[in-house]
């Protein structure tokens, strides 16, 4: 909601898209990797999907630290106030 408003439409001022803001570098699977070109598919499945699959490593990375994980999702680094 905080990013995307719930507009699978939306596109950041980074290039991340849709509805839970994921940027190109994480759409390996979508078509010419771009993630808008198949909005009107399948994305809100893809991209909701590729975005609980990269906050599940992130979270297995960060040892199951969820304050930590959605930290990082959102792109904070460790040191940052």
């Amino acid at each position: 909601m905080r990013e995307s408003y719930c507009n699978p439409n939306v596109v950041g001022g980074a290039g991340e898209q849709s509805l839970m803001q994921i940027t190109h570098g994480k759409c390996n699977g979508a078509p010419n990797g771009d993630v808008a070109t198949i909005l009107f598919i399948i994305a809100r499945d893809y991209n909701i999907g590729t975005a609980e699959k990269f906050f599940a490593a992130l979270l297995e990375t960060n040892y199951g630290n969820v304050l930590e994980t959605v930290g990082q999702y959102n792109g904070w680094k460790p040191g940052m106030t």
